[in-house]
């Protein structure tokens, strides 16, 4: 079970948002290590602002964010993959024109270690044996569940402490995103902490440990997963129940 004692990403309060425009009110959340948290809410909520701003795209104007024990507030990019923080952005990015195996070397472009990058290849062919039979095809014909697969996959091969997954089921079809999310615990069960922004709360709260929910970049609720699926108020109001 993760230790509650020891958070490996630490957010208080945080305030952030596009030029003048506050989108973050002061939110807080922590992930401890192991863990699958899920943050859900409406559009507009914050949701992704969160992880643009963890990973410093977005400007922090207030607050503290810590990954393991250290401050996000000034690193470059880079920086916060070196220590462990990965990001999967949503839309399934993916180099077109490269192909599997060029887009998955990419990922792994801080690692100068060869020898760990073949290992990380041989790591990923076994999670996602689809990867390896289409390592010499070009990205861009790929199916949008392939490349979502690719995208995660990408992520994981500097072996990240916590991987950030916004929107992974987003325009996939229903057997491809439960794969996605079968996935997910898999990748849980070899050790990787996982945080995602997901439409699809339902399901996100099924197999996350804790969730959180966002409204108007304020945290609204939060609790375990299963509890936050069956609560009342959560359900009518974000769950379509």
């Amino acid at each position: 079970m993760p230790d509650a004692t020891k958070a490996l990403l630490e957010i208080r309060d945080l305030r952030a948002g596009y030029g003048r425009i506050e989108v973050l009110h002061g939110v807080s959340l922590h992930v401890d290590p192991g863990e699958v948290v899920a943050i859900i809410g409406p559009n507009g909520a914050g949701k992704s602002t969160v992880f643009r701003t963890m990973m410093g795209f977005v400007r922090c104007t207030g607050g503290e964010m810590t990954f393991k024990g250290c401050s996000l507030h000034t690193l470059p990019s880079y920086e916060i993959l070196r220590l462990g923080l990965a990001y999967v952005p949503q839309g399934r990015i993916v180099f077109r024109d490269m192909t599997v195996l060029e887009n998955l070397k990419m990922g792994a472009f801080i690692e100068p270690d060869r020898r760990k990058v073949r290992q990380a290849l041989e790591r990923t062919y076994t999670l996602f044996p689809v990867l390896h039979e289409k390592r010499s095809q070009k990205a861009g014909t790929l199916s949008g569940g392939q490349q979502q697969v690719l995208a995660i996959s990408r992520a994981l091969m500097v072996e990240p402490k916590l991987i950030l997954l916004d929107e992974p089921s987003l325009g996939l079809a229903p057997n491809f995103a439960k794969f996605i999310f079968e996935r997910l615990l898999v990748l849980q069960e070899h050790g990787i902490t996982i945080m995602m922004v997901e439409q699809n709360a339902a399901k996100a709260l099924e197999i996350a440990d804790r969730g959180y929910v966002l409204e108007l970049g304020n945290n609204r609720y939060s609790g375990r997963g299963r509890d936050l699926l069956h609560d009342p108020e959560v359900k009518r109001l974000y769950l379509g129940g």
